[in-house]
């Protein structure tokens, strides 16, 4: 099949520059430098004024035209259209007449869960959406993409894609000659920042912290160094810091979510504070007394992450996707 015309459409600001932002960001750049005719689309808006990448669209490879607005109507073979398919925001936002196929990427558990305050005003009221207009808006798109099977999800055809991570950029590297224990999610609730605080306080061991803005090598360097990732979320759409950091052969110690135990990767869960505090020093201590033992574990990490999660292997099942979901929708004209 020759190349397709692709949109991708956002209802955030790439400015945000959380997961879902660097997925779009990411993805338009892979699939153009595949041959591709790649546009992106995004609205003006953040959540409470976060902007941690400012003008982040710069990223975008030179070969892609970038529009950010209120209002988009993309002239293309297939659109894939981000975050919430169950809101009719999205419908306002974006008139995809002139679309020939359509695909929606669920990239947030939020919708699914019971209304809470650590996720926002935002996820509750599509929250909502869903509940009110579910099925009525997802049947407007050919297919559904999704990151992990946790999800329920109603429809015909739906694919189970996670995100990717370059193997080539991630990469492990020697650590620091202090115990550090690093945390790389947004400093939210819902991603357990106030967690991390109490745990480390009582530790009183050394800590390397991400800020919003970082740069990518910069943040590699950050979780390639540390000798634990610790990312205590209440709520995970799929975990992409946690395959970062396996990625990096960095150990993890997370919560027991079901997205993160489908992710499949040699993983510690911790439970209270108490706990996590216990599972830190049993690493410190293992890497105190057994490094061979520490980074056989960091190994496993590494390659349970490149099978599973390499940008080499994912990417060309998104590729895939969109190729088969344009065809079939061809075939039946």
């Amino acid at each position: 099949m020759s190349a397709l015309k692709i949109a991708l459409l956002h209802h955030f600001d790439l400015d945000f520059f959380s997961g879902g932002e660097k997925f779009i960001l990411q993805t338009a750049n892979e699939l153009a430098n595949r041959g591709h005719e790649v546009s992106v689309f995004t609205t003006p808006f953040v959540i409470e004024n976060r902007k941690a990448h400012k003008d982040a669209h710069k990223l975008l490879s030179n070969k892609i035209q970038f529009s950010k607005a209120w209002k988009h109507q993309p002239k293309a073979d297939i659109a894939y259209v981000m975050y919430d398919p169950y809101s009719p925001i999205n419908r306002a936002i974006f008139d995809l007449s002139n679309c020939r196929a359509k695909i929606t990427g669920v990239h947030s558990s939020s919708f699914w869960e019971p209304t809470h305050l650590m996720y926002g005003k935002i996820p509750n009221v599509g929250r909502l959406a869903q509940v009110l207009f579910g099925n009525f808006e997802l049947s407007r798109y050919d297919a559904v993409h999704t990151l992990t099977n946790a999800l329920p999800i109603r429809h015909s055809t739906v694919y189970v894609i996670p995100n990717y991570v370059d193997s080539d950029l991630y990469q492990p590297k020697d650590k620091k000659s202090a115990f550090t224990v690093a945390f790389t999610s947004r400093h939210s609730y819902a991603k357990g920042f106030d967690t991390f605080q109490k745990v480390i306080e009582n530790l009183g061991v050394d800590v390397a912290v991400s800020s919003g803005d970082m740069s990518e090598q910069k943040l590699i360097d950050l979780i390639a160094t540390s000798h634990i990732s610790f990312l205590p979320s209440r709520v995970d759409t799929f975990g992409y810091s946690i395959v970062e950091s396996a990625m990096c052969g960095t150990p993890i110690i997370t919560t027991p979510l079901l997205v993160h135990k489908k992710l499949d990767l040699p993983l510690m869960y911790g439970y209270d504070i108490s706990n996590f505090e216990k599972r830190i020093k049993g690493l410190s201590l293992l890497y105190t007394k057994d490094k061979q033992m520490y980074y056989t574990w960091c190994y496993l990490n590494r390659v349970a992450a490149r099978c599973r999660y390499d940008k080499a292997v994912i990417l060309d099942r998104f590729e895939k996707m969109l190729k088969e979901v344009f065809q079939r929708k061809v075939n039946a004209y």
